[in-house]
């Protein structure tokens, strides 16, 4: 009985108590405190969860991309070492991302 009992524990640990980490990274135009951790550019974002993920290979990475316009400077480079990220835009109608350049005249 007692074997049993330990059986369980160390099982309910294996499953329960050992769930990767999750990571909320926020992208927006106005930077906000208390979501944590904020970028302005999706690929500043990009580049930090690599290195969450260098830390913590087994971490759950969330980049939210929140209301606005984006534009990006160059491609964005999802490696292997991140094929488990999630980007979530706030709405389909709320986040534009551009690969164009922005004409100055």
């Amino acid at each position: 009985m007692k074997y049993l009992f330990k059986l369980l524990i160390a099982l309910s640990i294996l499953f329960f108590g050992c769930s990767p980490a999750e990571h909320h990274l926020y992208v927006g135009n106005h930077m906000n405190k208390e979501k944590g951790m904020t970028f302005k550019k999706i690929s500043d974002a990009i580049v930090n969860a690599k290195e969450i993920k260098k830390k913590d290979k087994h971490s759950k990475i969330y980049i939210h991309v929140l209301e606005g316009e984006y534009r990006l400077e160059t491609p964005l480079e999802i490696t292997p070492e991140l094929s488990s990220i999630q980007i979530i835009g706030e709405g389909l109608d709320k986040v534009t991302i551009k690969g164009s350049k922005q004409l100055k005249l």
